[in-house]
């Protein structure tokens, strides 16, 4: 498996983390793992390890460029190869069953687009009970524009990653000028790409909510908020409940260079 070493450039990125439930008093995050390829269990109000990483052309993630054939694997060496030279990668660790928002900043997606031309895509990451576990790559840049954000819900059984989920908005919140691709609204380009943009309405995000059992088989039911994107918008959804409670705001690069003490 790949090492964190593997990945040499990191983007500029921010967890919000939305909370809904009560803190347990003097509780300890007992997730120790900060390596996205390597098991690990968790418990509610534990943290998970997530590898979220980029590239250019959606094809680069499959095995020969065949969309048709099996998503390579950041974990293993062909694809680690390839992010090692080309790719850009970061790590989180969102808190178990809280609303999430992974934000990219407007200088990354400045990078981003001038090193990939304009078109990037992506994928999520994470160590199952024997085996990495993907979200399926997206394309979230363009010619025309970029995605501002998607949702995905990581599904556990018993403490253990099974799977990620993506949901889709269905368009609900585009603007006059946005274009509907993929079920998904597509923001033109150049809002983007300026130094001069203003970061606060320049972002992109990654919505994240839970579902499952944690090792001790306690329901994790931060998903139920966002079952049904049919009916509300996913968008108005996250930003109401940011409004309504106290956010939590931490700078993934420290978090990962300056663990917490174990114990």
């Amino acid at each position: 498996m790949a090492t964190l070493e593997a990945f040499i450039r990191v983007l500029g990125f921010h967890i919000i983390l939305i909370t809904q439930q009560k803190f347990i008093q003097g509780y300890v995050d007992q997730n120790t793992i900060y390596d996205p390829c390597k098991s690990q269990p968790t418990l509610i109000q534990d943290a998970i390890t997530i590898g979220v990483a980029f590239i250019g052309d959606i094809t680069t993630w499959y095995n020969n460029s065949d969309v048709r054939s099996n998503v390579l694997s950041p974990c293993e060496a062909p694809l680690a190869d390839k992010l090692t030279n080309v790719g850009f990668i970061s790590i989180f660790r969102p808190q178990i069953d809280q609303l999430t928002l992974l934000n990219v900043d407007n200088g990354s997606l400045i990078s981003l687009s001038n090193t990939f031309a304009q078109t990037v895509s992506l994928l999520l990451y994470a160590q199952g009970m024997n085996k990495t576990i993907l979200a399926g790559p997206r394309s979230f840049m363009n010619s025309y524009g970029m995605v501002p954000s998607f949702t995905t819900i990581i599904d556990f059984q018993n403490g253990f990653l099974k799977n990620f989920t993506w949901k889709d908005d269905e368009c609900l919140d585009c603007a006059q000028s946005s274009m509907c691709l993929d079920n998904n609204c597509v923001d033109p380009q150049d809002r983007c790409t300026a130094d001069s943009t203003n970061s606060s309405s320049c972002h992109f995000s990654i919505n994240l909510a839970f579902s499952g059992t944690d090792r001790k088989k306690k329901p994790l039911q931060s998903w139920y908020q966002i079952s049904r994107p049919g009916r509300f918008s996913l968008t108005n959804i996250y930003q109401k409940v940011k409004n309504d409670i106290i956010t939590s705001i931490i700078t993934i690069g420290n978090a990962i260079d300056s663990p917490p003490p174990l114990g």
